[in-house]
């Protein structure tokens, strides 16, 4: 599974949420124990210590991104209403 990628998905799907259980399935869907960002984080154990650093800041980027999404769009809806 591609980092940007899942950035891409994320903020086109977070885009396109138009209700708060729109987001909350969406934050379950990448951020929860099965998501999109603990699977990559799980990855994280085939690679080596210096690409673990590397991924691994990377992926922390990326949920700390789709969170910010996420929160962005909350607000976003509850001013709507």
């Amino acid at each position: 599974m591609d980092i940007n990628q899942v950035l891409k998905d994320a903020s086109k799907e977070i885009g396109l949420a138009n209700s708060q259980a729109d987001l909350q399935n969406l934050k379950v869907s990448y951020l929860g124990k099965k998501g999109k960002i603990t699977e990559l984080l799980k990855s994280l154990k085939d690679l080596s210590l210096e690409e673990k650093k590397t991924v691994g800041a990377q992926i922390n980027s990326l949920r700390d991104s789709v969170d910010s999404l996420i929160k962005g769009k909350l607000l976003e809806i509850r001013k709507m209403k």
